[in-house]
């Protein structure tokens, strides 16, 4: 989430005339889940560490994450504050381009 310099003095944002500095990143950690997700499909019913996590890439990216992939399969997929060309139940053997 950031980078240190020798000095202490943390970086948010990452500058290519910094290549000269010795800089230590600095990580965010998050507890994780030992439930399977891969049946879920509904983003209220995934465990709460997961949706910390989610949310915590939405606030600190300024972005909204809207799919949510649980699997590899097409009706793997969450979709949230959207609303999907296809439900899970249907056309799930159509290409993907």
């Amino acid at each position: 989430v950031a980078y240190k310099k020798e000095d202490g003095t943390l970086l948010e944002e990452f500058s290519p005339y910094l290549l000269e500095e010795k800089l230590t990143p600095v990580y965010k950690t998050f507890k994780g889940w030992e439930s399977d997700t891969s049946t879920i499909t509904n983003y209220e019913d995934l465990p709460e560490n997961a949706k910390v996590y989610i949310e915590y890439i939405e606030n600190f990216l300024e972005v909204p994450i809207e799919i949510v992939s649980v699997g590899p399969n097409r009706k793997q997929t969450i979709f949230r504050n959207i609303v999907p060309l296809f439900s899970n139940s249907e056309n799930n053997n159509l290409p993907i381009h």
